[in-house]
């Protein structure tokens, strides 16, 4: 178990680190930290709810996945569109504005 004054280190520790980023760096940071707190939203949401969580990066027939084309981190998030699907689109932030990039349809 992790004490208390241990956490504060690697609190410290960061925050020494922060100190030394790029501004890019911390941009880049930003996207990311903001992508995972939505990921974690939409999953206490649909918990909420009572629907199932989402599929973890479901492999589409473009074998597109992990990332977006900018690099950044995110998730997938799967829809039904005119009762056709499902289609995968990855969900990741851009300069603070959550962006969709087509993924392609998820294989049965």
């Amino acid at each position: 178990m992790t004490s208390a004054k241990t956490t504060r280190a690697k609190w410290e520790e960061i925050a020494v680190r922060l100190c030394e980023m790029t501004l890019e760096e911390l941009l880049e940071l930003r996207a990311l930290v903001d992508t995972n707190i939505d990921a974690a939203e939409l999953r206490d949401r649909r918990i909420e709810l009572g629907l199932e969580e989402p599929e973890e990066s479901p492999v589409a027939e473009n074998g597109a996945g992990e990332k977006s084309k900018s690099g950044k981190g995110g998730y997938v998030e799967l829809k039904m569109i005119n009762g056709c699907g499902p289609y995968a689109y990855k969900r990741f932030r851009k300069n603070g504005r959550l962006c969709s990039e087509y993924v392609g349809k998820v294989k049965e």
